[in-house]
């Protein structure tokens, strides 16, 4: 049976790397890329950008999927803008797994979301939708992450740890056991955080 096709947000560093995920899960055949103006005809890893937001009813005719290529660095307002907008075309956004990454069996992966190579994630977590988790990070029991947040490299959230919506949390991050980092926070690289982190808040030492 012929595999899916599926359409590329994004033309940058962040859509190449989903391309290699995309590539070694074998569940999707790209047809291309979405990009800017400036960007039409050029390749990335192969792959042209073949259309911008300005003719998505035309691409639509060409597949309904969709996987989020745009990343996420402290804001999410771009990736939500382009979500909802895509969505509101008909597209539905894919998610897409390393199987580099060791997801555990009982882990709910929402929609659109993506997880780059060399993550673990354990038993009874759920990642929420539109979110990113970088290369190497690892996620444990019981943790809860929301929609549009951005769990960079190397991040380590240990056991039945809550993270909210529209939050970034930086490189080498290490979050203690059970504690709560609220919606549109900021974490930056290599904080520790021991302590529960409100809504809007930010955490990024020196």
């Amino acid at each position: 049976m012929p595999k899916p096709k599926v359409l590329v947000v994004g033309a940058g560093g962040h859509a190449a790397a989903c391309i290699d995920i995309i590539e070694e899960e074998n569940k999707y055949k790209i047809i291309g890329l979405i990009g800017m103006p400036s960007e039409i005809g050029q390749k990335l890893s192969g792959y042209e950008v073949i259309g911008t937001d300005e003719n998505l009813k035309q691409l639509l005719k060409l597949t309904d999927k969709i996987i989020l290529g745009i990343g996420q660095i402290k804001s999410p307002s771009l990736r939500i803008d382009i979500t909802n907008k895509f969505i509101n075309i008909g597209f539905k956004f894919q998610s897409t797994v390393s199987p580099s990454s060791r997801v555990s069996k009982n882990t709910n992966i929402g929609i659109g979301s993506v997880i780059m190579h060399n993550t673990t994630i354990s038993t009874g977590s759920v990642i929420g939708d539109y979110s990113i988790i970088n290369t190497g990070t690892i996620i444990e029991h019981d943790s809860k992450i929301g929609s549009f947040t951005h769990i960079s490299t190397g991040v380590i959230l240990n056991g039945n740890t809550s993270i909210g919506n529209n939050t970034f949390v930086g490189s080498g991050t290490i979050v203690k056991e059970q504690i709560n980092i609220g919606h549109n926070c900021i974490v930056g690289m290599g904080q520790q955080v021991r302590h529960d982190l409100s809504d809007n808040s930010k955490l990024i030492g020196n």
